[in-house]
């Protein structure tokens, strides 16, 4: 590992671990105690994105003539509420992995856009609700 001194054990140090966290992630470095012995046990490190972050987020949905566009876009609306009441990835009884969509809306490009000024028109301000 980068950053890694030769001949440490099997764990990288602090500093390995920071070498490979990327600009929006950080280390986190958990353990258990032993109740009996009040020791610490079985170190381990973990990468998780802090809270507050905030990531682009994008979901491209064609539309085809199968009548199923409301049905679809209905699905869609209901699996991002579920995700906020949910989480994402490992330890979510922790906390980690919690999300909101913030500003969802709907926007539409057609055949048309595409082929003039290829932006995206708003149809729904508050996709979400």
């Amino acid at each position: 590992l980068p950053g890694r001194p030769p001949g440490r054990g099997a764990l990288p140090g602090a500093g390995a671990f920071r070498d490979l966290e990327l600009g929006y992630t950080e280390g986190k470095t958990e353990n258990t105690i032993n109740r009996k012995t009040g020791t610490a046990e079985h170190p381990r490190q973990l990468e998780r994105v802090p809270s507050g972050v905030r990531f682009r987020f994008e979901i491209v949905y064609n539309t085809f003539d199968d009548g199923k566009k409301e049905e679809h876009l209905t699905a869609v609306r209901k699996a991002m509420r579920l995700l906020e009441d949910d989480y994402l990835g490992g330890q979510g009884s922790r906390g980690y992995g919690k999300i909101t969509f913030h500003e969802a809306r709907l926007t539409r490009k057609t055949i048309a856009d595409y082929e003039g000024n290829n932006e995206r028109r708003e149809v729904e301000a508050a996709f979400l609700g």
